[in-house]
């Protein structure tokens, strides 16, 4: 006998039980917990102020909120318990909204912090980078931490340098042995053995930018510095955190476009223009900061923008097909573009030709024409002009080593 169809029966809710504490020092903590774990706790100062805290089923927290008469503080959590995004919200209607970056180790590796006035407009950024890669074999950033800050542009973010980022600018201006009093460069070959092939993050992608085999001035060096800077971040912030590293040079896919020795040298020719232009502003000013807006790279139809982060886009003649690039991935401006940047906004849409690839799933292979914010354009240009600097910091403490290893 078939039974008829009965719909099942719903499990009884369990209600949460409600416990309320009071300290001694005059605060009152209420928690909330369902099976024996707390999922709400609630604490009420004598001062007035609140928290109130939220956990997820593994009893870490999802979120925090500390509340004041003047300051609301909310903290949202990841799974494991590691802050990622924070936002103070003040009484005078300014805000400040902070994004950590979780690295594939669990640790926080950099914060972005961006403030907003009191009409909602962000007006500063300040990015600090707690894990900066290492992979010189003298560094200038060992145990410390970078502190980047960018003003408001005209299409988004544009990074400065402070007089302390700028130091080096100055002492690699005045050495001799690199530079004539007016200031024009000497050849003077080297070789510096860099060690990467011992690392996770350059096997993988080693196919991509082979190193030059001599550098003829630093600025060859800074190119390859920071070329493996964008690999070496990739790999940090990868989501597959429990992929296998590869344990051989790996080679180049059939979709893969590595860094052509043209293109690379067009790329090394921007970096050391971008080390002069920067030398000249810097040089005899005080604290000042100099900044380029990205209008100036626009009006140079050989500027390279090196991808940084991940950016998923869509192609230029087809906005249903998405694709991303990511670190290190090498972009042109499309040519005919003049009339559109004349009136554009950060939210302007340009076309983008990709030159070159790494060939993984999914990404926009080379020679694609892809639909890039002016905004991303802005933020990648932002973050090579830092790396330059950066890069020529690390140049100045392995300077020695030039000299050591000069043919």
């Amino acid at each position: 006998m078939i039974k008829p169809n009965t719909p099942p029966v719903p499990k009884p809710i369990t209600p949460p039980v409600i416990k309320v504490i009071k300290p001694k020092d005059g605060s009152t903590v209420t928690t909330s917990s369902v099976g024996g774990k707390v999922t709400l706790m609630e604490t009420k100062k004598p001062n007035g102020e609140r928290q109130t805290i939220r956990f997820n089923s593994n009893g870490n927290k999802s979120e925090q909120v500390v509340a004041t008469k003047d300051v609301t503080h909310k903290t949202t959590f990841n799974s494991l318990g590691k802050a990622t995004r924070e936002e103070e919200a003040k009484k005078d209607g300014t805000r400040a909204i902070t994004i950590h970056q979780v690295a594939r180790s669990g640790q926080t590796r950099s914060s972005q912090t961006i403030e907003h006035n009191a009409q909602g407009l962000a007006v500063s950024k300040t990015v600090t980078v707690k894990q900066p890669p290492v992979l010189t074999r003298n560094t200038a950033f060992e145990g410390t931490h970078i502190v980047k800050t960018y003003d408001r542009g005209r299409f988004g973010f544009v990074y400065h340098a402070s007089r302390e980022q700028r130091a080096p600018l100055t002492e690699f201006r005045r050495d001799s042995y690199w530079h004539n009093p007016n200031g024009m460069m000497y050849q003077h070959p080297f070789h510096y053995a860099w060690g990467w092939d011992r690392y996770a993050w350059y096997r993988s992608p080693a196919f991509f930018f082979p190193v030059y085999e001599v550098y003829q001035t630093p600025a060859y060096w800074i190119t390859d510095w920071m070329v493996g800077s964008y690999m070496a971040d990739g790999y940090a912030t990868a989501s597959l955190a429990s992929e296998e590293p590869a344990e051989e040079i790996a080679t180049a896919g059939p979709d893969a476009t590595p860094i052509s020795v043209d293109l690379k040298e067009d790329l090394r020719v921007q970096v050391e223009n971008t080390i002069k232009q920067e030398q000249g502003q810097a040089e005899g000013e005080s604290d000042k900061p100099v900044t380029f807006d990205l209008a100036n790279a626009l009006a140079d139809p050989k500027h390279i923008y090196p991808v940084s982060g991940t950016l998923n886009v869509t192609m230029a003649a087809d906005e249903s097909q998405s694709v991303s690039v990511s670190d290190g991935d090498l972009l042109k401006l499309e040519p005919g573009q003049g009339d559109i940047v004349a009136e554009a906004s950060e939210n302007t849409f340009v076309t983008m030709r990709v030159k070159t690839s790494k060939g993984e799933e999914g990404e926009a292979r080379a020679g694609a024409l892809i639909s890039v914010p002016l905004k991303s354009l802005q933020d990648f240009d932002s973050e090579f002009r830092a790396r330059v600097d950066q890069g020529l910091a690390e140049a100045v403490v392995n300077k020695a080593l030039f000299k050591t290893g000069a043919e």
